[in-house]
């Protein structure tokens, strides 16, 4: 058995809120889709390394609970890839808790799917590893899938969440030369009290420099996403958006002044809840030139349109979590979006840990406070697929 000390977990309060509504969400489900006979608490496994299997490392079995953050258990992979590992029970959401396990290559931890229910043991439980390539010095040219930037007016100024979610579709994960980062993107010039919010936990891994978002923790195949918040004086707002962005949307919280959005198309406005409005404006292909907005011409409002999930900021659950560089003290990750589940039931998570967090930040909050609370939280849960 592996040194429990191994790794330490490092997991953010809203990370733990995330795994925590994931076992609430195991709950809802029907019992008569889980399974009908006793389980054996007996995980089978295999490693892929990119479309073959790896055949030497050793795979990790991790607990995470609500007062549990430990490496409970290691096997080492067969030639074939394969491993097996004993649990200590058989997995019971009600116990509020979750196993996953990890592999490490080339200084890469590589992160499984989570493990709540009893029926998950009857599949075979896989983690996708990747060889390394190193990314050019300057950093990779990667396609920006998705811009997404929100306003909403604060304390005389305007606060704005910006949404990255790029799209690395090589062969490989993309490691960082010395001295050199993995990928980079500017930020507007008169951003203020600039946040980068969670996308890993490699320290260092994922920075502000410069007036740019700077990612040095490894990138690889598929989507990861990044949240960046900052601070504007108004918002007419000249984002840099250099190379193709498949997808633009901004989001404009009322009230807000009249805007125009040049090369952008207002389209219908967005009630995330009642009361609270968002005027919209996308488009797709963006040709590389600044994002901007400019006083406008005063006009009507658009209808308001109802929608179920917030657009890409709700896309952060499918992001939150992915491989990480093994930092010096040697912690890692969890992993958040199981790769065999649907973007729309993450989403809806996330969103219950953000509404779930913003009641915790409440001070003293009345009884109407938190019977909306608890309302909006129900609302949410019965929608989790």
């Amino acid at each position: 058995m592996r040194d429990p000390g191994r790794f330490r977990l490092c997991v953010s309060r809203t990370q733990r809120s995330v795994l925590m509504l994931a076992l609430a969400a195991a709950l809802a489900t029907p019992r008569s889709g889980r399974a009908q006979v006793e389980a054996e608490p007996i995980l089978n496994g295999q490693v892929l390394l990119g479309d073959t299997v790896l055949g030497q490392g050793t795979v990790t079995l991790h607990l995470l609970s609500e007062d549990q953050e430990s490496a409970i258990d290691s096997v080492t992979l067969g030639p074939d890839g394969r491993f097996r590992l004993r649990l200590p029970h058989v997995p019971d959401p009600e116990r509020s808790e979750v196993f996953f396990a990890t592999l490490e290559h080339h200084d890469i931890v590589y992160v499984g799917d989570f493990i709540t229910l009893p029926i998950q043991l009857d599949t075979v439980y896989t983690i996708q590893a990747y060889d390394t390539t190193a990314a050019p010095r300057d950093g990779a040219d990667l396609t920006l899938q998705i811009r997404n930037l929100f306003l909403e007016a604060e304390a005389g100024a305007w606060r704005v969440t910006d949404v990255f979610q790029i799209h690395h579709d090589g062969p490989a994960t993309l490691v960082v030369q010395d001295g050199g980062v993995v990928w980079r993107y500017p930020l507007p010039d008169v951003a203020t009290s600039i946040e980068l919010g969670q996308s890993d936990i490699v320290p260092g891994g994922t920075v502000i420099e410069d007036g740019h978002l700077v990612v040095r923790s490894p990138i690889p195949p598929g989507d990861k996403l990044f949240v960046v918040q900052y601070v504007l004086p108004s918002p007419f707002l000249s984002a840099p958006a250099p190379g193709r962005t498949q997808q633009v949307d901004l989001l404009i919280r009322e009230p807000a002044p009249e805007l125009v959005a040049p090369g952008l198309t207002r389209g219908q406005a967005i009630e995330f809840e009642p009361g609270s409005a968002y005027r919209r404006y996308t488009a797709s292909d963006w040709d590389g030139s600044d994002i901007r907005l400019r006083e406008g011409e005063p006009r009507g409002a658009p209808p308001v349109r109802g929608m179920a999930v917030a657009l890409a900021l709700i896309l952060t659950a499918a992001g939150l979590w992915t491989v990480v560089g093994k930092p010096p003290a040697e912690r890692i990750t969890v992993p958040a979006t199981p790769s065999s589940g649907g973007r729309s039931r993450e989403a809806i998570i996330m969103e219950i840990a953000r509404l779930d967090e913003a009641f915790a930040a409440m001070i003293d909050p009345d009884e109407g406070e938190r019977a909306a609370y608890e309302r909006q939280r129900r609302a949410l849960l019965s929608r989790v697929p």
